[in-house]
């Protein structure tokens, strides 16, 4: 597809199916479990935002904010064989991804709902998967401010 279909489609396809096919060589998740690392995975949330940004009527766009809110759900609350917490407390190995996504990407979307679901997560670590939600609704009102 990339070599001799996509060359034919618009620019945005292009994108597209550069980026599904360079992530297509490490699938990110099997079994319920996180085949890459944290900061992979981050990076890959920030491509597919980064896609939506500058692509916003593309064909491909809602497939690619879906890919972008798949794996910012597991970035954030991880999967049932690779969690990223334990008992409310981030991983040390999340929790130093995260500050690298954060610095690495610093006025993104994507280290605001970082930064955001850290201190959701302090005041509220019994119930992660609604601090993932409460910090991806938080962050995107402050954007869209």
């Amino acid at each position: 597809w990339v070599e001799h279909v996509a060359p034919h489609l618009p620019k945005a396809d292009q994108v597209y199916f550069q980026h599904v096919a360079e992530q297509m060589q490490q699938p990110y998740a099997d079994d319920a479990g996180l085949l890459i690392g944290w900061l992979e995975l981050g990076q890959r949330v920030q491509v597919w935002a980064q896609y939506v940004q500058d692509h916003p009527d593309g064909y491909f766009t809602e497939m690619a904010q879906a890919k972008r809110d798949d794996n910012l759900n597991t970035l954030l609350v991880g999967m049932d064989n690779t969690p990223t917490h334990e008992q409310g407390v981030l991983r040390p190995e999340v929790k130093a991804a995260y500050a690298q996504l954060i610095q690495q990407y610093p006025n993104s979307q994507l280290s605001k709902t970082l930064s955001l679901f850290e201190q959701q997560l302090a005041e509220q670590p019994d119930d992660v998967p609604a601090a993932a939600r409460r910090a991806i609704a938080l962050a995107k009102d402050t954007i869209q401010q």
